[in-house]
């Protein structure tokens, strides 16, 4: 639960969208996997699911920079300590270059 607080914060705050973002969607596909009508029956429809719509929107939160025009994504983006650890390569999350 300490998880599903940390990324509701980050999507409110708009802080951290990247890593968080990602680490939820991962925690949606598990939780998916876990509900999967051949392993529990009587489940979640496999083809439209809640968690795989919850992945599709924390790929469009993360994909659009919602964090940049609703939060404090732009501001915590200037700091030296994302900068510090910014790599200086490009890193591909959810297909996006950056």
């Amino acid at each position: 639960m300490i998880a599903f607080l940390l990324i509701g914060l980050t999507l409110i705050l708009g802080i951290g969208m990247k890593i968080f973002t990602a680490a939820g969607a991962l925690l949606f596909f598990f939780m998916y996997i876990s509900l999967f009508p051949l392993v529990t029956p009587y489940s979640n429809n496999p083809i439209l699911d809640e968690h795989l719509i919850y992945i599709f929107a924390l790929m469009a939160i993360q994909m659009t920079d919602a964090g940049d025009y609703l939060g404090l994504g732009k501001w915590w983006k200037e700091q030296s300590i994302v900068k510090k650890f910014q790599s200086s390569s490009d890193e591909m999350v959810f297909g996006q270059t950056y």
